[in-house]
């Protein structure tokens, strides 16, 4: 059995494999603290606590089971550990007396009153230094090389910010933007230390893509942040934990490791020099972006709206006119598109930027779809709803 640890990305990594035919499990973490702090145990509090309310529903994946024990010597027996740099989750909550943390959403604490005292009571919430990540997680794998000496581990880097992945790339991964270019050396020294440990370099896999087929940012990430800076200016970020294309081969590397034991890259797997360019975003035309918009995909449908986000943002820079009527367009498809947070977030900050009813419309579809969605919880649900909530009203 391969286990991957982690969070949305070996989410992927793992659907990716198990499509290619490959068993494995997938195991979201809140912080690589917790199974440490615990010694590998679920807290009874914590235990009796979900058998009075379901408390699942609250830890966005991240069970109880995950958090605390990782793996136990009850499970499968485990032919590889796949781990990922995966972002911690916030807010983290630490016991005051047995100093044991995880993550649970606050809005627990609404649901059931009693564990919301008890919360109050008994825990603090912490933030954790963020640059001190790599030693966390470090301190994870040395605990799973500990307990499993002979199973092999692959520690899944994340993609670099090189320039060409602008604009101003992002991560979730806090630390990520200020220490990505010491990782790989740090990585590396911990797989020395550790023995049978290898770092899976996304940079190399992401360049085998890139030689191979499209070499436009915007269709492998389309997901775009948007942030406001200190003097109130609209600042985009290209989230490069959402990249599709890169899973299926990501898989293809994992597999082929857990079957020969060795990590191997191709010829054209080498970082090109072109991504130390800055990225220039390139407009499609009409009828490019309103396929984009009615194909039904997360990735189509984000695209277009980051196309329709971008054109918006020069328009308001060089005080001209949108080339694209953007909320005729997402009105015109809304029917068609994706229940996505990533798009959510994307079309509310375009309909803040250019207020206009016929968001509302878009927003009427997505209010219909997301009622019938049931694959992330009704947490997922509330927020969403929440989140479309304004949209059209200006």
């Amino acid at each position: 059995m391969i286990y991957l640890f982690g969070n949305c990305q070996t989410e992927f990594l793992g659907e990716a494999l198990r499509g290619q035919g490959t068993v494995c499990e997938h195991r979201a973490m809140s912080t690589p603290l917790s199974p440490l702090a615990a010694s590998g145990r679920i807290p009874g509090e914590l235990q009796a606590w979900a058998k009075t309310f379901p408390l699942n529903e609250y830890l966005h994946g991240r069970s109880l089971r995950n958090q605390f024990q990782a793996i136990t010597p009850e499970d499968a027996p485990p032919s590889l550990f796949v781990v990922n740099l995966f972002h911690e989750n916030e807010p983290l909550f630490a016991h005051k007396e047995q100093g044991y943390l995880f993550f649970a959403d606050p809005a627990s604490w609404d649901a059931h009153p009693p564990f919301g005292a008890w919360m109050r009571r008994s825990f603090q919430q912490i933030k954790l230094p963020p640059n001190d990540y790599p030693n966390r997680l470090a301190r994870f794998l040395a605990a799973l090389r500990a307990g499993y000496p002979q199973t092999p581990l692959l520690v899944a880097s994340q993609l670099s910010h090189f320039p060409a992945f602008g604009p101003r790339p992002y991560s979730y991964l806090t630390c990520w933007e200020s220490v990505w270019r010491e990782a790989r050396a740090f990585l590396d020294a911990v797989a020395r230390e550790l023995g049978r440990c290898h770092v899976l370099d996304a940079d190399r896999v992401f360049a085998g893509i890139w030689a191979r087929g499209t070499r436009n940012m915007d269709a492998h990430c389309p997901f775009l942040k948007v942030e406001t800076d200190a003097q109130g200016e609209v600042v985009l970020r290209r989230d490069l934990e959402h990249i599709g294309s890169l899973w299926p081969v990501l898989a293809r590397k994992v597999a082929c490791f857990a079957a020969t034991g060795r990590l191997e890259y191709d010829a054209d797997e080498c970082i090109p020099a072109s991504w130390q360019e800055e990225h220039v975003h390139e407009p499609p035309s009409v009828d490019a972006l309103s396929g984009w918009l009615g194909t039904g995909g997360n990735y189509d449908g984000a695209r277009g709206v980051n196309a329709l986000l971008q054109d918006q943002l020069r328009a308001d820079r060089e005080g001209g006119r949108p080339h694209f009527d953007a909320p005729g367009l997402l009105a015109a498809q809304a029917e068609r598109m994706a229940v996505c947070h990533g798009t959510l977030h994307m079309v509310r900050a375009l309909a803040h930027m250019r207020p206009d009813p016929r968001f509302a419309v878009w927003a009427g579809a997505q209010r219909r779809k997301v009622s019938d969605f049931t694959a992330n919880g009704p947490e997922y649900r509330r927020k969403y709803l929440e989140k479309l909530e304004d949209l059209g009203r200006g």
